[in-house]
């Protein structure tokens, strides 16, 4: 349970008086999912021997997270219906969108897993994701953020330690975490309004 004092902050918003005011940014793992997407295809990878011990060796961490997923897409392991989705999440960013609020897929899971998941959904005006070159997590997620909306110019739907970057620039923070210690540090440290979901 959250503590009464974080309930009890001014910068808690409720989801009914909640308007969205800029672009909504979400997080795929985690967030829109409830586990890691590129975590569950490696386990079916391993069990098929799609997946090379050297290159956990031979590779830097981005392009052995792009290589595996691209193993498993290639090879049918990515079923995005059957995916554990955090449900009222999802059903509140299709009200959103049917509000015409923009919505973009901004996530640390390699591309060729968050591009498969956007299509399935048909949510997103657009997918920001990990490359082969870029671990897109935390403060490049920040960046990236603040290059395409600037400071404040959107809305970020997070759960972990590493999205506090991105929070501190953001107009909103959503989070459908029950980490209440994650959330004294957010109100600790930033001003940013806050809704819990």
């Amino acid at each position: 349970m959250f503590g009464s004092s974080i309930l009890r902050s001014s910068s808690v918003l409720s989801l009914a008086a909640f308007t969205p005011q800029t672009p909504i940014c979400v997080d795929l793992d985690g967030t829109l999912l409830q586990g890691n997407a590129l975590h569950m295809l490696l386990k079916k990878a391993l069990r098929m021997n799609l997946v090379s011990l050297s290159w956990f060796q031979s590779m830097r961490f981005p392009a052995l997270k792009y290589k595996i997923a691209e193993q498993c897409i290639e090879h049918g392991l990515l079923a995005p219906s059957e995916l554990p989705y955090y449900i009222p999440l999802l059903h509140q960013l299709n009200t959103w969108k049917s509000c015409a609020v923009p919505i973009f897929l901004v996530t640390g899971a390699p591309s060729p897993i968050a591009h498969a998941i956007a299509h399935h959904l048909e949510l997103f005006q657009d997918v920001y994701a990990s490359s082969a070159h870029i671990n897109l997590v935390g403060a490049r997620k920040a960046h990236h953020l603040l290059r395409y909306f600037g400071s404040k110019g959107f809305t970020y739907v997070g759960d972990s330690w590493r999205d506090l970057a991105v929070w501190a620039h953001a107009q909103t923070m959503i989070t459908v975490t029950s980490s209440s210690c994650l959330l004294r540090m957010h109100l600790a440290r930033q001003k940013t309004p806050l809704l819990i979901l």
